[in-house]
């Protein structure tokens, strides 16, 4: 799943940009980490990549409705998480107040998702929830055990009964 192209404006900011090639938006932070508006990220980043086994055991018999997202980027996995798996809550914690405005502003994502100005790795939610998916960092080799112990320090004791704390990059649950 992935944004209505013609909900997406070109952006120049200081953070970020989104520009189209061939009618495919890229929202871009730098010349190395950017993000496509594509149908595959949400579906591999929630475990429903047919040809992503390690991904999909992550989720295997997971039932989740309200999920914590830390990190925005285009907004395509908090919108899958909306509007295809039809969750109660969706929340989403992000540190760019530029992208939190250019997000509110073009009106591209369901008004049910929820965007709260934070930094994931200091957050402290005020609700538990069934799924914390941390969708943070561009390489794997940027996520130290340091910043897993974090993590789980940080959530676990934020989630409901049978939920789970997701690092999709790797992609792994954190207990």
């Amino acid at each position: 799943m992935k944004i209505d192209e013609s909900k997406l404006n070109e952006h120049t900011g200081s953070s970020f940009t989104l520009k189209k090639n061939d009618g495919v938006s890229r929202l871009s932070f730098n010349e190395t980490d950017w993000i496509d508006n594509a149908d595959y990220y949400a579906d591999i980043f929630l475990g429903k990549c047919e040809e992503c086994p390690t991904s999909k055991a992550v989720y295997d018999g997971l039932s989740y409705d309200k999920v914590l997202v830390g990190g925005l980027g285009l907004g395509l996995i908090p919108e899958y998480l909306k509007t295809v798996d039809n969750c109660s809550v969706v929340d989403v914690v992000e540190s760019n107040n530029e992208l939190i405005t250019w997000t509110n502003s073009e009106g591209f994502l369901d008004d049910g998702i929820n965007i709260i100005e934070g930094d994931a790795l200091n957050y402290t939610p005020d609700k538990k929830y069934d799924l914390i998916i941390i969708d943070l960092w561009w390489k794997e080799s940027d996520i130290t055990e340091e910043i897993k112990n974090t993590l789980k320090t940080k959530y676990l004791s934020y989630l409901n009964t049978d939920g789970r704390l997701v690092l999709c990059l790797l992609p792994e649950e954190l207990k």
